[in-house]
């Protein structure tokens, strides 16, 4: 059986007083109390019950502060927590903050108990920060791709450089009316995991010269799009692109020029609303390789097939 060492714990509450202590427990020697089971199993997170360990209450609203860098408020979910408290009642929210009372984890709690004048409960972690923040709703999956985004972009108008990469992908952004999600597809190589959670830890790499890589591929993939007015943004429409610009040989204007002549071919482009990858790739194989000498032929959807086997 290991043993577990106090270095092992952080970040408990002491919220267990003597009632709860005479509680039942079930393990496979047998029945125990709780108390019995933490004294004889577990080590004391807190050795002194006086100390500021512990969670506080108060009302006194105004010394609290939310972090810039924190994802906007949705009044709409502090509305729900409003009304949640009043139907099902206040049941102990508690909230982390630092020593300058700056909200890390509960700010939506926060704003609804002070709005129904409810005591704020709450916990001091000293020295935590905003990449405590996204780490706790990283694991916790609250935020969207847009408070990530938000998040860096308040630190590198405060100077942090390091964040340059969020200045130049919300850049991208506006330029081409991406979503978050396609600008990731185009900017990362291989639309890996490890990039989008970069994206998220604040570790993403995007230089300018990766930029206007990007911008070149979206300007084309926007000039592909126009034969496909519904699905043109479209996540697998993006995927076939991407794919057909990385194979060797291909010639973008080429592509135009071909999708031009033979509007027949591309019929099912105008009308769907989207396709999986492969369907596009033979759609515009059949067209880029029309009349072409076999050896000329650049076979995207093969070529695919391919790479999904070796995958």
């Amino acid at each position: 059986m290991a043993k577990i060492k106090r270095s092992d714990l952080n970040g408990l509450p002491k919220l267990v007083d003597a009632q709860v202590l005479q509680t039942e427990i079930n393990g496979s020697s047998g029945v125990y109390s709780l108390k019995k089971f933490l004294e004889h199993n577990c080590i004391r997170a807190f050795e002194d019950s006086n100390d500021f360990n512990g969670v506080f209450a108060t009302k006194s609203y105004e010394f609290f502060k939310l972090m810039p860098e924190n994802r906007e408020i949705n009044e709409v979910l502090v509305k729900q927590l409003m009304n949640s408290y009043r139907d099902n009642g206040y049941k102990f929210p508690v909230i982390k903050v630092n020593e300058k009372l700056e909200i890390i984890d509960g700010q939506h709690r926060f704003r609804a108990a002070a709005q129904t004048k409810r005591p704020v409960y709450f916990m001091i972690f000293p020295g935590w920060s905003i990449s405590d923040v996204i780490t706790l709703n990283v694991n916790q999956k609250n935020w969207q791709n847009i408070d990530y985004l938000n998040s860096f972009l308040v630190r590198y108008d405060q100077g942090e450089q390091d964040y340059a990469g969020y200045f130049l992908m919300n850049k991208l952004i506006k330029k081409y009316d991406l979503t978050i999600a396609n600008a990731l597809h185009i900017i990362s190589r291989q639309n890996s995991k490890e990039y989008k959670d970069a994206f998220k830890s604040g570790g993403l790499v995007f230089t300018q010269d990766m930029f206007l890589s990007a911008c070149d591929k979206a300007e084309k993939i926007m000039e592909l799009g126009e034969y496909h007015p519904l699905g043109a943004m479209k996540r697998n429409f993006i995927a076939a692109c991407l794919f057909i610009f990385k194979q060797a040989g291909y010639e973008h204007d080429h592509m135009l020029k071909k999708l031009r002549m033979f509007p027949d071919k591309i019929k099912v482009l105008r009308e769907a609303s989207t396709m999986e990858v492969v369907s596009y790739l033979e759609v515009l194989t059949s067209v880029y390789d029309h009349k072409k000498n076999y050896e000329n032929r650049i076979n995207f959807d093969r070529k695919y097939r391919d790479y999904v086997s070796k995958r």
